[in-house]
């Protein structure tokens, strides 16, 4: 059994005017962020750290999430397709 390591993030843009906390913690193959949003815990759950915090941010819009993501240390990584023929 792998050791639980919580990571805490402030997730934070001077456009937005205000700052999400974030915790992640990765579970097997799945990630779970719980998002603190004006007190209340959101909830996201994903195949990879971004993917879970996308997930608790929704609420607050795209353009929302795009612009605290951007300011973050969490970083969309580029999705590879493979071509079958």
């Amino acid at each position: 059994m792998q050791p639980v390591r919580i990571r805490r993030k402030r997730l934070l843009t001077p456009t937005l005017g205000f700052w999400v906390d974030v915790r992640l913690l990765r579970a097997n193959d799945r990630w779970l962020a719980v998002a603190s949003i004006a007190g209340d815990p959101e909830i996201g759950l994903g195949h990879s750290d971004v993917a879970a915090v996308e997930a608790a941010l929704a609420s607050l819009g795209k353009d929302a999430v795009a612009d605290l993501l951007r300011g973050s240390s969490l970083k969309r990584r580029q999705r590879t397709r493979e071509v079958r023929k």
